[in-house]
């Protein structure tokens, strides 16, 4: 995919017990093509790895001030798990 880009971790230790033990870090679609699809194909090439890694859940987090990313992930199947002052933290179970 053209100007895109993600990034996901595994982690085991977190300040707080989130019901993933994956965490997509940063995706990211160029302003100029932004709209058109990118981020959804993404997600689901994202999702495919992480079904045949056997990971089937995993979260993520937004500043509160992002309000196009919350509503991406919303629309996306993502649900919200919490919120802090500054972040929201979202999880989405896969098939």
């Amino acid at each position: 995919l053209p100007k895109v880009k993600a990034f996901f971790t595994r982690f085991s230790k977190t300040s707080w017990k989130s019901n993933a033990n994956t965490r997509l870090l940063s995706i990211a679609v160029d302003n100029s093509i932004q709209g058109k699809g990118y981020g959804k194909k993404l997600l689901i090439e994202l999702e495919a790895r992480l079904i045949n890694a056997n990971h089937l859940k995993y979260g993520l987090s937004v500043k509160n001030g992002n309000k196009g990313a919350i509503t991406f992930y919303l629309k996306n199947g993502f649900q919200k798990e919490r919120s802090d002052a500054k972040s929201s933290y979202f999880l989405k179970v896969i098939k």
